[in-house]
């Protein structure tokens, strides 16, 4: 408990937007997506379900916003959490600390990248330095795996199957139908975040553990945890939503003033040559 006020107190005394003096202090702020555009990846199955440990998302470390930014071979998501905590609670404290003043923030962020075939569909999906492979969520330290899979091995989910928050998956549904009268469903594919710093796979490592759908906010039915995180031990629903946003990794990573961005890397020249041109 000690440890965890300490904690709260350094987050509030370094990095309060209250306090714009620091040169962490205010980040550039994040620009929504179109929400035609949102729509239009939905039915591409661009954006995913993202599925994380309830307890993550209890203790304060959901999904804050993901930026998406589209190339002429595919999509490049970066996944931008509130937090990510360590689960030793002294280590945690001395990560943060160390992370604050190396990149500049609190956040924890973790991209991947969905490639096209000829005809703009999805066809692979890479995580370059994100995937956890079997790795389960209290492992110590986690490896920052590389995978390329092919796009069907994914799970899918149909929002018209979903039992609970139904008016979210209706009113979504009810948007995609307006627009498009050859929309009949809507099915996205699942990405779980199976460790405590939020690396990807596709499969859940963690069967026993509860988890929380994330899915892309749309209409006007859905919890948002964009404005603040999931206040800690808070009654979580099963279904919420992210913002979606423009912008490319390089793109995050210079809106906070760090002295570095990441701690490895999420892009190789062989990755770039397949991506191309950005478009948006």
């Amino acid at each position: 408990r000690i440890l965890v006020s300490l904690n709260s107190r350094a987050r509030r005394a370094i990095i309060s937007p209250r306090r714009p003096g620091l040169i962490w202090a205010k980040p550039r702020q994040a620009v929504p997506l179109n929400m035609v555009r949102v729509l239009d990846l939905c039915k591409r199955q661009v954006l995913p379900v993202i599925d994380l440990p309830r307890i993550d998302v209890c203790g304060g470390n959901g999904i804050k916003r993901v930026h998406v930014a589209e190339f002429e071979g595919g999509a490049e998501l970066t996944v931008v959490f509130w937090d990510e905590d360590r689960p030793e609670r002294l280590f945690d404290l001395l990560y943060d600390m160390f992370r604050v003043l190396l990149l500049g923030r609190w956040e924890d962020i973790e991209t991947f990248h969905i490639l096209y075939d000829d005809e703009c569909i999805p066809a692979t999906v890479e995580f370059h330095g994100t995937y956890s492979g079997d790795t389960k969520f209290y492992e110590s330290l986690p490896s920052h795996l590389s995978r390329i899979l092919p796009f069907n091995e994914l799970s899918f989910m149909s929002l018209t199957k979903m039992t609970e928050r139904q008016s979210f998956a209706s009113t979504m549904m009810q948007e995609c139908i307006n627009s498009s009268s050859q929309v009949s469903t809507l099915s996205l594919p699942v990405v779980f975040v199976n460790t405590w710093n939020h690396l990807f796979g596709e499969k859940n490592s963690n069967s026993t553990m509860p988890t929380v759908h994330y899915l892309p906010a749309i209409g006007s039915q859905y919890t948002v945890d964009c404005s603040e995180p999931v206040p800690v031990n808070a009654g979580v629903t099963r279904t919420r939503a992210y913002q979606v946003c423009v912008g490319s990794r390089a793109d995050v990573n210079a809106s906070f003033r760090g002295l570095v961005g990441t701690f490895h890397s999420t892009m190789d020249k062989r990755l770039q040559s397949q991506l191309g041109k950005r478009i948006w």
